[in-house]
């Protein structure tokens, strides 16, 4: 034998086995049965006026949480000046309850005299 009938005889048993894996495998790929459960998940049937309504109130839960957060920060500064106006209350209350002291301090008490002063009569000229 040739080298080349070696050759030929060498790739005709490649090809005759790969045949018999392909064809042993295809046997049985017929013979399984496969089953295939389609996980496909479609949305209900909505008319027009249902995809508005929903729209709306997705646009509305939104709205509704922006209004939430800003209300939320208007409390907090709200609480911030309200707390600084009690502040400047009591600051207040202070210099009131100071000034008071003082102007008490700084009022000249006046003598009490045991007879009170009577208006002083004019005369009267007589008339011809």
């Amino acid at each position: 034998m040739t080298r080349q009938q070696v050759l030929r005889l060498a790739v005709v048993a490649v090809c005759s086995v790969v045949a018999i894996v392909w064809m042993a495998s295809w046997t049985g790929a017929v013979a399984e049965t496969y089953e295939i459960r389609p996980e496909i998940e479609l949305e209900a049937y909505q008319t027009d006026a249902d995809r508005i309504l929903s729209a709306y109130e997705r646009l509305m839960d939104q709205y509704l949480a922006l209004v939430q957060t800003h209300l939320t920060g208007i409390s907090a500064d709200s609480r911030k000046g309200l707390a600084r106006l009690e502040s400047i209350e009591r600051k207040l209350d202070d210099l009131a309850v100071r000034l008071a002291a003082i102007e008490k301090l700084q009022t000249p008490h006046a003598p009490q005299s045991a007879a009170p002063h009577a208006p002083s009569a004019a005369p009267t000229a007589a008339r011809p």
